[in-house]
């Protein structure tokens, strides 16, 4: 018996929560937020934001919006991350990358209840 609980606990899975993305709500009475509010975002995707490398000799100019759509879980983690009006490959994938390396959200509340909700979010492009 003490050999098949060993087994039991090597072999054990660990299950991980994901959200129910269909249940996901457009207008809640509290939306969802990043946190420390909107300054704080603009300072991360300052930051974080790599602008992809293009050949030396490269005459690539690019201004652009780029429309990314995600989901905000009931417990802030982000999911379903997508762009909604693709502008440039290159740009598209970077601003990808920079909403998956985002912190968990303060989630959006309907009666005061965390619920998942779907956001968007503009971000301009300006590379010269």
């Amino acid at each position: 018996m003490k050999i098949v609980l060993i087994l039991f606990l090597l072999f054990q899975l660990q299950a991980f929560a994901q959200c129910d993305t269909s249940t996901a709500v457009d207008y809640p009475d509290v939306d969802a937020q990043f946190p420390g509010g909107p300054s704080e975002m603009l300072k991360f995707i300052q930051q974080n934001l790599e602008y992809p490398e293009f050949e030396i000799n490269s005459c690539h100019q690019f201004t652009g919006r780029i429309y990314i759509e995600f989901i905000v879980c009931d417990d802030g983690a982000i999911q379903n991350i997508h762009i909604m009006r693709p502008v440039d490959s290159e740009f598209d994938q970077f601003a990808l990358e920079l909403v998956k390396k985002m912190p968990n959200w303060i989630p959006a509340e309907i009666n005061n209840q965390p619920v998942s909700s779907r956001c968007r979010l503009p971000i301009i492009i300006c590379h010269q």
